[in-house]
C-alpha cells in the first residue's frame, strides 16, 4: 500500500460522511437511534463476555494487595503519587461575566468536591 492509498481512503470516508449529512438529512436521526443502540448492545455484550470469561482472583488479593512497581520507599507515597494525575486533570473553564471573575478551572477526581465546594455561591446569593 501506497502512501496516497491512506489519503485516498480518507478522503472517501469524508466524502461518504458528508454525503450522509446532507443527502439523507431526513433520515438521519434514524441513523443514530440505530447506532446509539448498537452501541448499548456492545457495550453490554462486552461486559458479559469480560465477567464471565476474565481470570478470577480472591477479594483479598484484588482489594489488599498493592504492587510498588515504581521503587518509592512506601507504599503511601507511591499511591499519592498515582493520585496526582486524577486530582489535577482539566474539564474546562468556568467564567462569570456578571461577577467578572477570573476564567477557573474545574477539576475531577480526588479534588472536585473542594474545588466545586469554593466555587459555591451562599444560598442568599443570585447565580451569576
Amino acid at each position: 500500500m501506497k502512501m496516497w492509498h491512506g489519503t485516498l481512503i480518507f478522503y472517501s470516508i469524508i466524502a461518504v460522511a458528508v454525503l450522509i449529512n446532507t443527502s439523507f438529512a431526513r433520515v438521519f436521526s434514524a441513523f443514530e437511534a440505530i447506532a446509539f443502540v448498537v452501541h448499548i448492545i456492545g457495550f453490554f455484550i462486552v461486559l458479559l463476555v469480560l465477567i464471565y470469561l476474565s481470570p478470577k482472583s480472591d477479594t483479598s488479593e484484588v482489594f489488599g494487595k498493592f504492587i510498588d512497581g515504581g521503587g518509592f520507599s512506601s507504599n503511601a507515597l507511591s499511591a499519592i503519587i498515582g493520585a496526582v494525575p486524577t486530582m489535577y486533570a482539566f474539564n474546562g473553564r468556568v467564567y462569570c461575566q456578571s461577577r467578572n471573575l477570573r476564567p477557573s478551572l474545574i477539576f475531577l477526581g480526588v479534588a472536585g468536591a473542594t474545588h466545586m465546594g469554593e466555587r459555591t455561591m451562599p444560598p442568599n446569593q443570585p447565580p451569576c
